[in-house]
């Protein structure tokens, strides 16, 4: 008895009519996709199935056609936003037009993706048969009242088998080779599917950060590690910055220039800075003018503030700001102090 007839004797559902291996070639030229050797003997098993009555269905290759290509009741899956590197074949339909999806390129054949018209992909399963034990599971123990994104997918937990090393190092092969690729789920899906090395890395980078006096931190949660500079306000992007270890043999200083900049930031964004009026110049009347400008004051008022330095003429203001007045300050020949 094949897995998938052992599944559809779990849920107690009886199979469809098989595809031929005609339909099946018909498929694939169709779409340009090739079935991995799982999806072909589920399809030639059962040529999809309704598991629950308007809950969830395993789609026919016509319906899974008609998803992938688009007609007049549907966009094409293309819409979705995803990367043509990892072959998505749109397995099953929740009615939600968020399919869960069997990876048919090479670079991560098998693998199971949770596809979203409206959000990120998730990696979720390392196969198929993994994905349909989980429905069946589920199944069995809480009967219907769930979704698929309540399934317990394979990579919450740190451990990856010698395959998923595999699989992340190639994908992030290809997003060293194809930087457009940085911007798709590719560089996510390498991340987490090199959990252990991110992990080891993640360490190296605090390790590096402390020796230049940087403060920082490790924020996880379930896509994974981040590196968090001066206790979490500041964010740094692990997954370009480990993508970039891996092709530039400078990356130590790089790393530290991007976290100066990071916080160099934060800190001109910040509403913590003063403008302190120290020293009124020569120009005492257009250094009145710009103070009443600035402050909105009357003339008494302008005069009384610049005959009594140092003086502070804004408090708790950000850097950008703090800045564009010295600058007004000094060009009417006052001296000014930022604190």
């Amino acid at each position: 008895m094949s897995v998938f007839v052992q599944f559809l004797d779990r849920m107690k559902v009886s199979p469809s009519v098989p595809a031929t291996e005609e339909a099946v070639a018909t498929f694939e030229s169709r779409t340009g996709l090739m079935l991995t050797p799982s999806l072909k003997d589920l399809y030639l098993a059962t040529d999809g199935v309704v598991l629950r009555k308007d809950l969830l269905e395993i789609m026919s290759l016509a319906k899974v056609t008609q998803f992938l290509l688009g007609d007049e009741a549907c966009a094409p899956f293309t819409e979705y936003g995803l990367s043509t590197r990892l072959g998505y074949f749109p397995l099953t339909e929740s009615f939600e037009s968020n399919p869960v999806c069997v990876c048919c390129d090479d670079v991560l054949e098998g693998y199971i993706v949770h596809a979203f018209h409206d959000g990120e992909p998730n990696l979720v399963f390392r196969n198929l048969e993994n994905f349909l034990n989980a429905i069946a599971d589920k199944v069995s123990r809480v009967g219907w009242d769930w979704d698929l994104q309540d399934l317990q997918p394979d990579f919450e937990d740190d451990f990856r088998t010698d395959a998923d090393t595999l699989a992340g190092q190639a994908l992030m092969q290809v997003v060293i080779e194809n930087h457009a690729e940085r911007d798709t789920e590719i560089l996510p899906f390498s991340m987490q599917l090199l959990r252990g090395h991110v992990n080891d890395f993640i360490e190296n980078c605090l390790g590096i950060l402390a020796k230049a006096g940087i403060k920082t931190t490790i924020h996880r949660s379930r896509k994974g590690p981040f590196l968090c500079l001066d206790d979490g306000p500041v964010w740094m992007d692990t997954e370009s910055l480990y993508s970039q270890s891996l092709s530039d043999t400078n990356f130590a200083t790089i790393l530290v220039e991007q976290a100066r900049r990071s916080l160099d930031e934060r800190n001109r964004n910040k509403a913590q800075f003063s403008v302190i009026l120290t020293d009124i110049g020569a120009n005492r009347l257009e250094v009145m003018k710009v103070v009443r400008d600035t402050l909105a004051l009357g003339l008494k008022e302008a005069k009384e503030l610049v005959e009594s330095l140092p003086r502070t003429l804004k408090d708790n203001i950000r850097l950008v700001e703090a800045e564009k007045i010295k600058h007004k300050l000094e060009d009417s020949g006052a001296k000014v102090e930022i604190k």
